[in-house]
């Protein structure tokens, strides 16, 4: 991952926004934004479509993906 010296992440959390998304729903944006700080920290600099592809995902997860993790992982109980 290439960084970029002046990469601003940009959250705010009172309005629940990430690099410019808005995220309504709470849980959700906790999740999101959970998501994005760890990457942060590994280099990753998420540009605003980027969150909005996240965000995508989790409001519609992929079905595929979703049995692969249950296969791996078990349900919850």
């Amino acid at each position: 991952m290439e960084r970029t010296e002046n990469y601003e992440l940009v959250i705010d959390d009172e309005q629940q926004i990430i690099q410019g998304v808005k995220i309504a729903d709470r849980e959700t944006y906790l999740l999101v934004k959970s998501v994005v700080e760890i990457s942060v920290l590994s280099g990753w600099q998420p540009v605003k479509k980027e969150i909005q592809v996240l965000y995508d995902e989790a409001l519609h997860p992929d079905p595929k993906l979703e049995k692969e993790y249950q296969e791996i992982f078990g349900e919850e109980e």
